[in-house]
């Protein structure tokens, strides 16, 4: 299935004579593409077109200006990892080589003189392993095309459906006012509005969904936004509605009419998947997260607002988890929604500097955690309520 150019499966050389033939000459023997690089500029240039091996002999990196080959090293996208095999010589009396002290990420040293089937092996696996890295990037961009391409259709259908109501209103319209009868055109009008408000609304979710709004960021006081007495005309009546919030709460850093708008869509979708009725619980405490407390979603070290949303509903399938994020994925029947509720929060809660976690089991209910960005001292403003 991936599509692999012959750059990407070649071996690299640099190294000098008598030993950069001679591992040429094997490699070819071998069936291996190789191409041998006279200086490190030249192999700096030569890996940014692909390689799926280098193999370096660590003395022409003695004397050799390092950066290009450092450069490319710092400039590697997430999926590549490329193989480096260090052909290394008994050093007596003398400090380590220079190439020790740039950062080749995955290599292997081989001892000169070496074992032809030593080398042959090497080459063989680390080709095989940047073969695998080749193909889960090209899946990857594969997947991404894919979603792509969906959301193109969804938001192609999703407007062309509001652009025929908006077109049909206007030939009535057209109809009534050439036939003198003008005691219906209120009613067309409403319904043209109607569907202009629609296109709106769902190009500033896609707006949100992709972090390209414009926010008023400013410091604010979540206690009056989660004050219950404004939030249960949001709920249905068989909703049992707990609020709890931390005592000396941090104002938070955020947009207060889309955060507004974000806890919104949670209530609704808390709300629908409890049509008999349950319990939702929303908490605001103080969190202090390192860095690495969601993995590669990465936030800064620092001081957090988090709110979080609990139901007892329902709650998702893993299948349904996984692309609950995804603008325009909806498990409701058409006409019942646009699948861009949580799209909205996942982009403003990145938009803001902050995160959304989402977890839910079927039958056990779902909990949703925005992390929103402490307002320190420094920021400009006075803390507001929603």
């Amino acid at each position: 299935m991936a599509d692999l150019s012959l750059d990407c499966e070649r071996a690299l050389i640099l190294a000098g004579e008598p030993l950069g033939q001679l591992t040429f000459d094997l490699l070819n023997k071998a069936g291996i593409e190789a191409l041998a690089a006279a200086t490190l500029e030249e192999l700096g240039a030569a890996l940014d077109h692909g390689a799926g091996l280098a193999i370096v002999d660590e003395q022409t990196l003695e004397s050799s200006n390092l950066s290009p080959l450092q450069r490319y090293f710092d400039r590697q996208p997430d999926w590549s990892n490329l193989p480096v095999v260090l052909l290394t010589h008994t050093h007596k009396g003398r400090a380590a080589p220079r190439a020790r002290t740039i950062d080749l990420g995955n290599f292997f040293e081989l001892q000169c003189p070496f074992d032809p089937a030593s080398l042959l092996a090497l080459a063989h696996s680390s080709l095989r392993a940047r073969r695998r890295q080749y193909q889960i990037r090209n899946q990857d961009q594969a997947r991404k095309m894919e979603a792509i391409g969906q959301l193109a259709g969804s938001v192609a259908h999703d407007f062309n459906n509001l652009l025929t109501g908006i077109g049909g209103s206007l030939e009535l319209i057209d109809k009534r006012l050439k036939q003198g009868r003008t005691e219906t055109l209120p009613g067309l009008l409403e319904l043209s509005r109607n569907a202009v408000k629609r296109a709106a609304s769902m190009t500033h979710n896609l707006l949100a969904f992709a972090s390209r709004q414009s926010l008023d960021s400013r410091p604010v006081q979540l206690r009056e936004l989660l004050c219950a007495a404004q939030l249960e005309p949001l709920l249905d009546p068989q909703v049992n509605l707990k609020v709890e919030t931390a005592s000396g709460l941090w104002p938070a850093h955020v947009d207060p009419q889309q955060l507004q708008e974000a806890v919104g869509n949670l209530l609704r979708n808390a709300c629908e998947a409890m049509p008999d009725g349950g319990r939702l619980t929303i908490k605001a405490s103080n969190q202090h997260l390192e860095a690495n407390h969601f993995g590669r979603h990465a936030l800064p070290t620092g001081d957090y607002v988090r709110l979080s949303i609990v139901d007892t509903g329902c709650g998702m399938a893993q299948s349904t988890l996984e692309r609950a994020f995804d603008p325009f994925y909806t498990t409701k029947p058409v006409g019942q929604g646009t699948g861009l509720g949580l799209s909205m929060v996942y982009g403003f809660s990145n938009q803001s500097g902050g995160h959304v976690t989402l977890n839910s089991q079927l039958g056990q209910g779902t909990r949703v955690d925005i992390y929103l960005p402490r307002c320190n001292d420094q920021m400009p403003g006075k803390a507001t309520s929603s």
